[in-house]
């Protein structure tokens, strides 16, 4: 819980706010989910190789940049159907 929870408040900031950011520069919404989709990911293979040089393998920032893209995915994924469910309610155009 102390990893998984602050790493889902930062996807679901990080996406909300490109996509408020692309929605105000007139993206359509399917470009919109896919620059907010790239925005919050991280590239958490770097940040594997790094916490494992820098803390050692069994440290905690090993385990948390390992559980990242576990928890990213499914999170990322939902947002991008709340997104879809968004852009038909409010008719928001591709």
């Amino acid at each position: 819980v102390r990893v998984a929870a602050p790493l889902i408040v930062y996807f679901a900031i990080i996406f909300f706010l490109t996509l408020l950011v692309t929605h105000k520069l007139g993206f359509g919404y399917k470009l919109a989910a896919t620059q907010s989709f790239t925005a919050a990911s991280n590239n958490f293979e770097l940040a594997i190789a790094v916490a494992v040089a820098t803390f050692g393998a069994n440290s905690d920032q090993a385990l948390a940049a390992t559980v990242g893209p576990l928890i990213e995915v499914p999170v990322l994924l939902g947002l991008v159907y709340v997104v879809k469910w968004y852009a038909q309610r409010r008719a928001w155009k591709d």
